[in-house]
Formats: structure tokens, sequence, C-alpha cells
């Protein structure tokens, strides 16, 4: 049986899954600026919605200091982590990028954002 989640009020840009607290959690995030995050196994909305850039294009995924983040960025946006827990910015924003980033665990509690435009520093 197929479940539609609602709420957004425009188009969606991104999506990705990741696990937090053992339950598995989807993370979209619209044209309506928002980004919202859905327990996949209640099928509901975790949570307001958290206010965020227009134009997401691509969500990385990793676990940071203990926490599950996912990571934001899109063309004329700047790349930001965000606590998927609590939808929290995680860190200042860094410069915008046309790359597309991604975040990579080293081992628990380090993650690396690595990404292919040449303007965008290695973290």
């Amino acid at each position: 049986m197929a479940t539609t989640l609602t709420g957004h009020t425009g188009s969606v840009g991104a999506l990705v899954i990741a696990d937090l607290d053992g339950r598995k959690v989807l993370v979209s995030a619209g044209s309506d600026q928002t980004i919202r995050r859905w327990d996949l196994g209640a099928a509901a909305q975790i949570g307001d919605p958290v206010p965020g850039p227009q134009f997401v294009q691509t969500f990385s995924v990793a676990r940071s200091a203990g926490r599950t983040v996912v990571v934001t960025t899109g063309i004329g946006t700047p790349i930001q982590a965000w606590d998927v827990a609590d939808g929290t910015p995680v860190g200042a924003p860094l410069p915008e990028t046309v790359g597309d980033p991604a975040v990579v665990e080293l081992a628990e509690g380090t993650a690396v954002l690595v990404s292919d435009y040449h303007r965008t520093p290695f973290q």
C-alpha cells in the first residue's frame, strides 16, 4: 500500500533517507524553502518545517559528533549542515558551490565534506 507524505507546497528538489535512533527518516527539501523530516515507520512529519534555501539540489548524510546530519547545497546556495533530530543548522554555512558535495564518514564523529568544484574549500 502506497502512502503519500504531504506538506511541501511546491516541488521537491532533494530527498535522502537517514537513520535516526534506529528509525528510518526521510529528509526532503522543497521549492517552498522548507526542509522537512518524516518518520517513515509512522508516515508522519517530525516537528515543524525547517526554513531552508529555495534551490536545494543535493543532500548527503553522515554522523558527526554523535549526531546524524544532512548537508544541503544547490546552485547559488551555501553548503549547510543540519541536525536531523531537531532541524537546527550545524555550524556556519560554507560558500556556495556549483558542484555536488558529498559527506564522507571516515569514523564515528569524523565527517569530511568533499566537493568537485575548485572554489569550494575542503572541510
